[in-house]
């Protein structure tokens, strides 16, 4: 297995999108042209993949900002789930970006499904922040979504929340 930062260039680039959009509703994903763009032009927007031999096991999509790394999406596909691949990429993250804070949104712990992902998350050594958030849509339109952030380093985001929030908002989703 290795890791790999993919581009609309890669010989995988298709299996990426193809997970990225099969695993991500549409309120909850870029338009793939958008996502591709990103890829292309921002200097700090990367996807982490996954791969074994030209096998697509899961990516990571990060934004490398001010202070801290946003992840904005991850998926592992569903034929490789429950083998700790997540944890292999998500340990990776870290290395790459050198153990900076790392901050991400999740969904209020209300189902059984966000809170197995949260505990997940947690697993990872991630802690879940009381601070009320709202994610910005990725369309004009669409309505803003209650979420909440996770966070490697919860000191830095109690310390930091509104300037982590302004960042995430107006880069990641171009809102101020």
């Amino acid at each position: 297995m290795n890791f790999s930062i993919i581009t609309p260039q890669s010989s995988c680039w298709h299996e990426v999108v193809q997970l990225y959009t099969s695993s991500f509703p549409y309120e909850e994903r870029r338009e793939v042209e958008n996502w591709q763009t990103l890829a292309n032009t921002i200097s700090d927007f990367h996807i982490l993949a996954l791969l074994n031999n030209d096998d697509l096991l899961g990516f990571i999509s990060y934004w490398d900002l001010e202070g801290f790394v946003y992840v904005e999406h991850f998926a592992i596909s569903t034929t490789h789930r429950n083998q700790g691949l997540g944890t292999e990429i998500f340990k990776q993250l870290q290395e790459k970006v050198c153990y900076r804070p790392i901050v991400l949104e999740v969904e209020p712990p209300e189902t059984s499904t966000a809170r197995r992902r949260i505990a997940f998350y947690e697993r990872l050594g991630l802690s879940l922040s009381t601070f009320p958030y709202l994610q910005p849509p990725y369309r004009k339109g669409d309505n803003w979504f209650p979420l909440c952030l996770m966070t490697t380093d919860a000191n830095h985001l109690k310390s930091q929340i509104k300037a982590i929030e302004r960042s995430i908002h107006k880069r990641v989703y171009g809102v101020n």
